[in-house]
């Protein structure tokens, strides 16, 4: 099997791959977080380092598909991955069965729709608040748009946000529910980080903590009601985290 990812699809796929005895490529844009490629090589995947962003390495998997005949397990447009990312959304009504807003990274778009459908099929009162970089902000430029739309860069430190377009998929199932978009810029996805080191002790990536910092940003608007931030990833390399404390 095939997959281009920035993280925790690659690991996710690649940590398969080894438990269920499968051959996993996973292919990387350049400058990805070193940690997670250690990791991706560390179950045994192969490592394919390829393209300037996301974008390119997606482009490159559609080439490696026509000429080699792997099975591409396309995150964002894999129905069935959608599902498994769908079940965080069961676990939020168990623990918090009266939750009216739920703030939730996007960046490929595959998280927010899961939990999107999740939502609509238990309460559609629920608010989904998204969060993205300014750096990066494809689905909030659709919604302004009214259509799909693929950004000529997507360079922001919160690797999990840095996509250029959220997936085909995922747009269809949000375009008509999710409206309220929070840009962040780069050095709020850096407060993020501190924000969620020192009040959480969690050691989030930028995309992780971009629903803490997002719901302070808009504070205002949360005060009297449940708020659930999903903090969904802690691929953070030394580098960043660094930047971060030095900024503070």
């Amino acid at each position: 099997m095939l997959v281009s990812t920035r993280g925790n699809h690659g690991l996710a796929m690649a940590w398969a791959g080894q438990w269920f005895n499968t051959p996993c490529t996973v292919v990387v844009p350049e400058n990805n977080n070193p940690e997670i490629n250690r990791i991706i090589e560390s179950f045994g995947a192969e490592l394919i380092v390829h393209g300037h962003d996301f974008y390119d390495a997606q482009f490159y998997c559609d080439e490696l598909v026509a000429a080699a005949g792997y099975y591409y397990v396309e995150q964002g447009n894999e129905p069935e991955m959608l599902n498994g990312i769908g079940t965080m959304g069961l676990e939020i009504f168990e623990d918090l069965p009266d939750v009216d807003v739920i703030i939730c990274p996007i960046g490929g778009g595959a998280g927010c729709a899961s939990l999107l459908r999740v939502v609509q099929a238990i309460n559609p009162e629920v608010q989904i608040v998204g969060v993205q970089a300014a750096k990066a902000p494809a689905f909030s430029r659709s919604l302004e748009q009214g259509e799909w739309v693929v950004l000529d860069e997507a360079d922001t430190i919160a690797d999990g946000l840095a996509a250029r377009s959220v997936f085909q998929l995922p747009y269809v199932i949000m375009k008509d529910h999710v409206k309220d978009v929070v840009l962040l810029n780069e050095d709020e996805v850096l407060e993020g980080i501190r924000l969620a080191l020192g009040t959480t002790h969690n050691l989030a990536e930028g995309a992780g903590a971009a629903s803490l910092v997002a719901a302070v940003k808009i504070k205002e608007r949360l005060q009297g009601k449940k708020v659930v931030l999903v903090m969904s990833g802690g691929n953070l390399d030394r580098a960043q985290l660094e930047l971060a404390l030095r900024q503070g």
